[in-house]
């Protein structure tokens, strides 16, 4: 037998939560900074079927190392709780590691190359549906 799962708005949901978030630099080349998300999530109609897609918990960091003026290079990571996929199904908790390198090399002109999931962590967001593992990127943008 087959499993059937059909998604439907509940009517009313509490979601309460908290967001803490720091920013600093040191010295004067680096800024280092992160935030914690937290929800508490209720489904005030049914409270026996779940909220889907939405982590509990989240944590960011980040790093920011300015060699020159013209250049920075940044680390930037997260971390998810486990969400729920269907009623039945809880996907697993993951953290993402992502690096850039960004050169600006006159005014309004702004250079990057980069890796998204450097540590190609297996993930995913909704049951099944596996997010992409590293990949590497590069990006030219012009301000005007």
């Amino acid at each position: 037998s087959t499993n059937l799962c059909q998604q439907q708005n509940v009517g009313e949901v509490r979601i309460v939560g908290a967001e803490a978030g720091l920013r600093s630099t040191v010295g004067t080349s680096l800024e280092l900074g992160g935030n914690a998300t937290f929800l508490h999530l209720r489904n005030e109609r049914n409270p026996g079927v779940r909220l889907t897609g939405i982590p509990q918990a989240k944590l960011t960091l980040f790093g920011i190392w300015r060699p020159a003026e013209s250049l920075d290079v940044t680390a930037f990571g997260e971390q998810f709780s486990g969400r729920w996929a269907s009623n039945t199904v809880k996907v697993g908790g993951f953290a993402v590691l992502n690096v850039k390198l960004t050169w600006r090399p006159v005014r309004n002109v702004s250079t990057e190359v980069g890796v998204t999931n450097l540590l190609d962590k297996n993930y995913q967001l909704d049951f099944g549906f596996p997010n992409p593992g590293r990949s590497l990127f590069a990006n030219a943008s012009y301000r005007f």
